[in-house]
């Protein structure tokens, strides 16, 4: 059939070469046990070659099948797959039957040995090497597929299924077999192809005599309880054939006797039966009639429902007739359920009757001819169904007699458990198996090297650090790891194996030192080797300053599911982000956790140059106030991918710190990062729990050392220039520090920004577990007795560590604020300067105002004379001595005034006649009704306008300001219009200033 073909069954599914095993293996048998009988009756010589053949083909199947069931079957728990619904396993109690079936055949012929088949000899040698080298490797072989064949021992496989099928239905409360059972859900209703479990009920599948018998015997009493049984819904052929094998049994489906099960069920077939024998799989569901299939899917299944439905009537035609003549017979056999006797049978009762002996006897001499035996012998319905009362009775007294107290070698106290946080999970064989547990060996490079002449990009990269790294790979360039800049790149990888296949000469090994030192030359062989529980159930993968090539390594060792989330993990860290993330999914059985921490260092730049060319790329500034410090971006973060059940996990721990010194052994070996050197025999970071606070504690230790050398750096940079707040200022120091205080406030807000982000990340981080709601991981009463002591340690630690990284960001923000109230400290003290400088220059121009107006009285017309000049030096010497005099004495003088009485000031003021004219235009306007009304305001009191002027004019320097420049000048004006109009002066004296200017101090006068 062409793969395109739709089919009911899955494609390679599990049962396909059990069905093909037990064709041969009844083939074999009816050869044995008719052989004899044909050379007596017949005189005819059976062919040897036929035995002969059928051996051949038994012995070519057996060991290649045990092989793919020992690999399909990877937590070694007797469960094989029947198909992946939405990425979950799906388990059918039916295909199991078929594989203990095949089994149990190949056993009864004699064919279950250790041995393997025989192979042909290969004559063309070449040297004895090579054939003692294919000597050993085939007695490898043969102890490996002797170890299978011990596992599957048919026994042992009946035992465990039942085992695996066992669970507790919630409705009714009671332990049964499930038919179906997956990470989602357990079925426990009779779906049509269910029909072979009651063929291995014949073949004693489910143990007659113990437990797993009354487990089978509830489930069959729990389908009354499902409406899904009720005959009026039923459309497939084969749900009523089922319905003949459970009513022949005395078994009910529904509320219909197990007579009138089988009678109508019969009834059923027999007329949607062709007249050539054929019974179709579809019947329409209100009429019973044959349909045709709608979908292609269902054409395989609509022609196979013929062979078993036939199948079905043959094997039970005789069980049909008795249940037939019981029921005309003894009616009341029919009060079972209902408790109500049925009438009488009537005529159609008893034709139904004889039609149904007619057929029984039809087909018995149908099936006696060909094959010469006899077909029908004792009813296994009266070996295998006692009366279920006494059975039960027989089986708890049985059940009863075997129970025995068990103890542990240690009991715990109870006291030191809490039992709230115990989580334990049943029934793991259901869920998947991990990914990265394979027992294939692939080579890395090869596989890179292939998809990057494939010419197609990735979809798993998520265009990336691995995707750019790729991309310069491809054209003529071929990916090698035996290249210049990765001749220093190393991995360190620790496996931890399953403890009870360690010897104690082993287990001592283990605990000196876990790690594993990769380099260039062994990478590719160590990462793409097989990895399987026993050798590596746990991987830690510790990736100092890693190189793209090196990460691009990992993620082609890594599943196909997990890389698009490794290649977001090496991206993350290459952009310095803060990031945290925890899931776990019950149904896919995955417990993912990833966490990003990026800070800041302070790092020597001579150091620095040797630890360049990283995955991340460098992100450095310099150091403000120093040349041989720069600061630097550092990245640290780890990924864990395991199941929920914390069996299995592969750790990614990545560093990027510029500057810092590993810490080494005696051997010159890198100390692991949650490990001391006197350590080693520490196991409590096998634990994910525990190695998951490890790596953070050391993070965070990380992160306050860091920010410590960077607060003392900053602290010290700044206590060089401590004097300058209390030093003489002038603007060009101003300038050169409030540079330097600049650089050094934007570094300290960039600290404070990056420790705030961290301690948001951290703060995701305590929260994951609440966050996971119902979905939490095993965690077992020994896991919480062994490792409870260390996580309440290590979280202490961690909670420690957090808060010292508050008290950090508390003491930047501090050292900022210190900051900016010194700058502005100094700002004010310069300003004050400046205003001081201000003062002065403004009492300079008070005095030579009046020197300047009096120098006009000199600058009559003509030339001014020897005495004149004279004068003139005379007076500019006497006004430089007053100008000194009173910057000398500028202070004092500046006091005096200020303590002048008020009155002498309103007393200036109302003299001013620019005082009187603000008065005049504005107390008017603005003057209360009240006032305008009686003429006059109360005696003694200031209007607020009154106030608001003397308020205006209370500072000397501004009254003397504004007289000088204001109402000198108008005053003069004024005067000079006067004498212009009175005719005083003539036209050309007014026009003459210094004429004007003593006429108009004469008119003042």
């Amino acid at each position: 059939m062409p793969d395109s073909s739709d089919t009911w069954q899955p494609k390679d599914a599990v049962t396909d070469t059990p069905f093909h095993i037990l064709k041969v293996v009844d083939y074999q048998s009816f050869y044995n046990k008719e052989v004899e009988k044909v050379r007596k009756e017949d005189g005819e010589e059976w062919p040897e070659n036929d035995k002969e053949l059928v051996q051949s083909i038994l012995e070519k199947i057996r060991v290649p099948w045990l092989k793919e069931l020992n690999r399909l079957d990877k937590r070694a728990s007797f469960a094989w797959p029947h198909a992946r619904d939405e990425g979950i396993n799906t388990f059918r109690l039916d295909d199991h039957f078929w594989v203990w079936k095949a089994l149990k055949s190949l056993e009864d012929l004699g064919l279950w040995t250790n041995q393997l088949s025989p192979k042909v000899e290969d004559g063309n040698s070449d040297s004895s090497d090579s054939t003692h080298a294919a000597d050993d490797d085939e007695k490898r072989e043969e102890e490996e597929f002797a170890r299978i064949v011990r596992r599957l021992l048919p026994g042992d496989v009946q035992r465990g299924i039942l085992q695996r099928f066992t669970t507790e239905n919630d409705v009714s409360r009671k332990r049964m077999l499930a038919v179906t059972r997956s990470a989602r859900e357990s079925r426990f209703l009779f779906h049509a192809r269910d029909s072979a479990l009651f063929y291995g009920y014949d073949h004693d599948f489910f143990l007659p005599g113990s437990s797993f018998h009354e487990l089978w015997e509830n489930t069959i009493e729990a389908q009354l309880y499902h409406d899904e049984n009720k005959e009026n819904g039923w459309g497939n052929s084969i749900r009523y054939a089922l319905g003949i094998l459970v009513g022949t049994r005395d078994r009910c489906l529904n509320q219909q006797s197990p007579a009138d099960l089988v009678k109508h069920c019969a009834e059923v077939l027999i007329s949607s039966g062709g007249h050539n024998g054929f019974f179709p799989g579809q019947l329409d569901e209100a009429t019973k009639k044959p349909v045709l299939f709608y979908d292609e899917e269902d054409r395989d299944f609509y022609h196979h429902a013929n062979f078993e439905v036939n199948h079905v009537l043959l094997t039970h035609a005789r069980r049909i007739d008795i249940v037939c003549r019981e029921t005309i017979v003894s009616p009341e056999k029919q009060t079972r359920l209902t408790g109500k006797a049925k009438p009488h049978p009537s005529n159609e009762d008893e034709f139904l009757h004889n039609l149904f002996s007619e057929l029984a006897e039809m087909l018995v001499g149908l099936m006696e001819q060909p094959k010469r035996q006899k077909i029908f012998r004792e009813s296994p319905a009266g070996d295998h169904t006692p009366d279920p009362v006494s059975n039960r009775a027989k089986i708890s007294q049985r059940l009863d007699g075997r129970r025995r107290l068990t103890m542990k070698k240690f009991i715990p106290f109870n006291n030191l458990i809490d039992a709230s946080r115990i989580i334990n999970f049943e029934d793991e064989w259901l869920y998947d198996y991990p990914e990265f547990l394979s027992t294939e060996k692939v080579s890395l490079v090869q596989e890179i090297n292939s998809l990057l002449k494939s010419g197609r990009p990735s979809s798993d990269l998520m265009g990336g650090i691995l995707a750019q790294k790729m991309q310069e790979y491809r054209g003529d360039r071929e990916f090698s790891l035996l290249w210049a800049p990765l001749y220093n790149a190393e991995i360190h990888m620790a496996d931890t194996p399953k403890q009870k296949y360690l010897g104690r000469r082993e287990k001592r090994q283990f605990r000196v030192n876990p790690f594993t030192r990769l380099d260039i030359f062994n990478m590719d062989s160590e990462l793409g080797a097989a990895r399987t529980a026993e050798k590596a159930k746990k991987r830690f993968i510790w990736l100092p300053y890693a190189k793209a090539e090196i990460a691009l390594l990992c993620w082609m060792a890594s599943p196909e599911v997990e890389k698009p989330a490794l290649s977001l993990f090496f991206d993350r860290h290459s952009k310095y982000e803060n990031h945290v993330w925890d899931d776990t999914t019950m149904v896919l059985n995955t417990w993912q956790t990833e966490l990003h921490l990026s800070f800041y260092v302070l790092v020597d730049t001579s150091v620095a140059a040797y630890q360049r060319g990283g995955l991340p790329t460098d992100s450095r500034d310099p150091f403000p106030g120093s040349s041989r410090k720069e600061i630097w971006r550092a990245s640290i973060g780890f990924r864990f991918d395991g199941d929920i059940f914390d069996r299995y996990w592969t750790c990614h721990f990545i560093e990027h710190v510029p500057g810092s010194i590993d810490a080494r052994d005696s051997n010159g070996d890198r100390i692991p990062p949650f490990q001391s050197p006197d350590r080693h025999t520490d196991k409590q970071w096998r634990q994910r729990k525990v190695l998951e606070l490890h790596l953070l504690d050391c993070i965070l230790i990380t992160i306050l050392e860091s920010s410590r050398e960077i607060l003392d750096q900053v602290t010290k940079e700044l206590g060089v220039n401590v004097t300058l707040s209390s030093s003489v200022l002038n603007s060009e120091i101003y300038l050169s520090s409030k540079d330097d205080s600049q650089k050094f406030e934007q570094l300290l807000q960039i600290i404070d920004d990056d420790i705030t982000s961290i301690l948001n990340t951290l703060q995701k981080w305590s929260t994951r577990e609440k966050d996971r709601g119902e979905e939490k991981p095993r965690w077992t009463r020994s896991d919480e007795r062994k490792y409870r002591g260390a996580i309440n340690k290590l979280q202490g630690s961690t909670e420690r560590h957090i808060r010292d990284l508050e008290i950090r960001r508390d003491n930047v923000r501090k050292l900022k604020e210190t900051l900016t109230t010194r700058r502005e400290k100094a700002r004010q003290d310069l300003e004050f300067h400046w205003n001081e400088n201000i003062r002065y220059f403004t009492y300079v121009t008070v005095i030579f105002l009046p020197l300047g107006f009096a120098s006009s009285f000199y600058s009559m017309a003509g030339p001014p004379e020897h005495d004149l000049i004279i004068s003139l030096a005379e007076f500019a010497v006497a006004a430089f001595a007053v100008t000194v005099v009173l910057l000398l004495s500028a202070k004092w003088i500046l006091s005096a005034a200020n303590d002048l009485p008020i009155v002498a000031l309103k007393r200036a003021t109302g003299k001013s006649m620019l005082v009187k004219e603000h008065q005049e235009g504005k107390l008017g306007d603005h003057k209360p009704e009240k006032e305008q009304k009686s003429g006059t305001g109360v005696p003694g009191q200031k209007t607020k306008r009154q106030e608001d002027l003397h308020g205006a004019f209370s500072s000397p320097a501004s009254f003397w300001l504004a007289y000088i420049f204001v109402e000198i000048p108008a005053l003069r004006a004024s005067r000079a219009v006067s004498a212009l109009i009175k005719g005083e002066v003539s036209a050309a004296a007014a026009a003459n200033p210094v004429e004007m200017d003593i006429v108009t101090g004469y008119a003042s006068l």
